[in-house]
């Protein structure tokens, strides 16, 4: 089972899709069944929707990624 600490980790490359099918599945079975981690999923899918459509997503620095990304992991913890 992936706790929740592990799927947190794995949104990301869950959402680029860059992880096999079966962490893949892993992942999928606990944002089904933690409604914590499946909100910081679904924040971090409407964020990068709202990027795609302001200004296409791939203009984006990786620093600017990687510090939202910080703060939602600080966010998540508390």
């Amino acid at each position: 089972m992936t706790g929740c600490r592990n799927a947190i980790e794995q949104i990301y490359p869950f959402l680029d899709s860059e992880m096999g099918r079966w962490k893949a599945t892993k992942v999928k079975w606990h944002l089904r069944r933690c409604r914590g981690c499946a909100g910081a999923y679904e924040f971090e899918d409407h964020l990068k929707e709202v990027i795609r459509e302001k200004g296409g997503g791939d203009d984006i620095p990786p620093e600017l990624l990687d510090r939202l990304r910080a703060l939602i992991r600080e966010e998540s913890a508390e």
